[in-house]
């Protein structure tokens, strides 16, 4: 995978700068969509505690150490 600088960009032609960036801004949107159902899906889930008897700071400890997620960054976005 190459890591893009100013000085790649500016080697573009403008219809490469053009493909690049729409491609970038469906990556972007993408990102932000799976990255919105993860917080919504966890919040949701989060509502469960309490059927589960298990408290909020004992769940998100025990997630952050075996959850695929670091709930802590997820939460606060």
């Amino acid at each position: 995978m190459m890591i893009w600088t100013m000085s790649h960009f500016n080697d573009l032609d403008k219809l490469q700068k053009q493909a690049f960036i729409e491609n970038e801004r469906r990556l972007a949107t993408l990102t932000m969509m799976i990255d919105n159902h993860i917080h919504d899906s966890i919040k949701a889930y989060l509502t469960w505690l309490p059927i589960f008897k298990v408290s909020y700071p004992e769940f998100i400890a025990y997630y952050n150490k075996h959850g695929l997620h670091n709930l802590n960054h997820v939460l606060r976005h």
